[in-house]
């Protein structure tokens, strides 16, 4: 088999399949390309997710362990206030007035030990009071004597409603201003239920702040405590304490108790993750807020990463297509190829054989497609040869047709002057040469149903002149059809073979029914006659003789020549047959498909 001698990239640009290069390159790079594609979004959007819950974890986890941290120093700082109540010292000052000075001083000077003891020690006890009720009387690390003149009564209205043992833990400010504080009364009770006094231990917000090692500045996490009625309690932000958490944003979801839940609350500035949960000794809310701009640097440095390394691996992807389109498109080169050139593989003695060599069996089935053509078309010349011939065949005599037409004109204009006028003679002598004229244009093949009918009319209107009373003759077609194209001289020689074969042996009475319809998109033509009819055998003589061989040599026009000529024309499923009728006579049907004048 010869070589083509162009390379692939000619044969990509010389011919118009070079698209097939390019949709297979452009589809096999959406393969590589948009799976990458959805790889890498779906990783960097888990990435990111993953980060946003870890830094929720994170904050969830802080949050619950400041809350479990400063829930546990309020324990703590109520069994102070309970272990200072029951101290001998402090029972004593509880229970007895100031009359005695001896005793007065030895409790100052136990219980002002003990204080001061506890107040050096914890950096965030702001202060502790132990006031009795009894005697009015306060002693603290600020300050000994009457509650009257003591600057801080801020804690004496909750304590006075206090009706229970239960210590009382909640947020003030102080009537200066500062510190803010946390307040923690436990009341103590006389054995018969009196109420005589309590220890009061006042825990310095800021310095709370402070001593917790969770709100270090390794994270820019904020903490707060807010309480049942929606008050900021605590917070490292002290121009926050007491204020409502609707005034500021990122706390106005939060209203007292509630579960343990986090959300991301995005702000003009940013968006932050918001953790909250509920404290385990009172109805306050702890949370936490941690901005993701924290993290948005090492999420842009991923994002940044993960689209270079798409791009690396783009850059790699596309000599995967590239190469896949390339190895694709080689076989249909070499068809391209093969077009150029075709060999006759069975008479080169060179060549491969054709089993298991699929370009071989290409070149063969191309090669033995043009010689098919070749003879198709050899053999559809010899059939429109054949075809011209069938229709010289339809003329009466081998004459010129222009001196038939002439003559008959002649001699009819001669019969005008011998009778004086017109008369019958003249009259099928024009009636003739209008028929000549229509059966010897030998311009078409096909003509309309239209020219066929009345071609036909002209012939029937010289055989009533010839045989007077023999027959009538009854026309039903529908008017859609007459537009159709049908094989020219296919109604004369069937209406002939009426007359001749079956209505002149009868006499007289005869009737020529010519009736169309379309039907399934086919043309039907039907003529029938009330003739002498033919038997069984001669029909299926008649018959056999029509559908034989496709011959169109002969000098005859009879219905043989009508059918192969409409099946050479239209195809085998087309063409004429006959049918006996059951009261007498013979129906030739005619089919030839449904073509508008038009539509040629």
């Amino acid at each position: 088999m010869n070589k083509t001698k162009y390379g692939i990239w000619h044969s990509i640009k010389s011919y118009k399949m070079n698209s097939l290069f390019i949709r297979s390159f452009i589809i096999v790079l959406l393969l590589v390309i948009t799976p990458l594609s959805i790889i890498f979004g779906i990783v960097y959007d888990t990435s990111k997710n993953n980060v946003q819950k870890e830094i929720t974890d994170l904050n969830e986890a802080t949050v619950e362990r400041a809350r479990d941290s400063l829930d546990e120093l309020f324990r703590e700082t109520a069994l102070m206030a309970s272990f200072l109540s029951l101290k001998p010292e402090a029972e004593a000052f509880l229970l007895t007035g100031t009359n005695d000075p001896f005793a007065l001083d030895t409790v100052l000077s136990e219980m002002s030990s003990s204080i001061k003891f506890f107040t050096g020690i914890y950096r965030y006890i702001h202060s502790i009071y132990l006031y009795s009720d009894r005697n009015g009387y306060l002693i603290s690390n600020l300050y000994n004597g009457g509650l009257n003149f003591f600057a801080d009564q801020g804690w004496l209205d909750p304590y006075t409603a206090i009706a229970d043992e239960q210590p009382l833990i909640y947020a003030r400010v102080r009537e200066t201003g500062y510190p803010a504080l946390i307040t923690v009364i436990k009341p103590v009770y006389f054995y018969k239920g009196e109420k005589i006094g309590a220890v009061v231990i006042n825990l310095d917000v800021e310095e709370l702040g402070g001593t917790l090692g969770h709100w270090n500045n390794s994270f820019p996490q904020a903490a707060y405590i807010i309480d049942k009625e929606g008050k900021i309690i605590f917070s490292k932000d002290l121009t926050l304490i007491n204020r409502q958490v609707g005034d500021y944003p990122l706390l106005s979801g939060i209203n007292g108790k509630q579960e343990k839940s986090s959300q991301i609350v995005k702000m003009d500035e940013g968006s932050y993750v918001v953790s909250v949960s509920p404290s385990s000794i009172n109805e306050w809310t702890y949370a936490a807020v941690f901005p993701l701009s924290y993290y948005s640097g090492h999420l842009e440095k991923m994002r940044i990463s993960m689209i270079r390394l798409f791009i690396i691996v783009l850059a790699a992807g596309l000599s995967v297509p590239f190469f896949i389109s390339i190895h694709s498109f080689r076989p249909v080169k070499n068809v391209l190829s093969v077009l150029e050139n075709p060999v006759d593989i069975h008479g080169d003695s060179s060549s491969r054989r054709i089993k298991g060599d699929e370009l071989a069996f290409i070149n063969a089935s191309i090669w033995s497609a043009r010689k098919n053509k070749t003879m198709m078309e050899e053999e559809l010349a010899l059939k429109l040869e054949a075809l011209n011939k069938a229709r010289a065949s339809s003329l009466l005599a081998q004459i010129n047709p222009h001196f038939l037409c002439n003559t008959l004109d002649t001699i009819k204009w001669s019969a005008y002057e011998l009778t004086g006028g017109k008369n019958e003679t003249s009259e099928m002598i024009a009636v003739l040469s209008q028929l000549l004229n229509l059966s010897l244009d030998m311009g078409n093949h096909l003509v309309t149903i239209a020219e066929e009918v009345k071609h036909g009319q002209l012939y029937l209107r010289i055989m009533e002149m010839r045989y007077p009373g023999l027959f009538e003759v009854k026309w039903n077609m529908d008017s859609s059809m007459m537009q159709c194209k049908i094989t020219k001289l296919s109604l004369q020689p069937i209406l002939e073979n009426a007359i001749y074969h079956g209505l002149k042996p009868r006499k007289q009475g005869g009737i020529i029914s010519i009736t169309g319809r379309i039907e399934h998109n086919m043309v039907h033509i039907q003529i029938e006659d009330n003739g002498v009819g033919i038997s069984p055998k001669s029909l299926a003589e008649i018959t056999e003789h029509i559908d034989a061989e496709l011959v169109l040599n002969g000098d005859s026009i009879g219905l043989r020549n009508i059918n192969q000529r409409i099946k050479l024309i239209f195809g085998n499923e087309y063409g004429i047959s006959l049918r006996q009728e059951t009261e007498g006579g013979t129906a030739v049907e005619l089919v030839v498909p449904r073509i508008e004048a038009y539509d040629s």
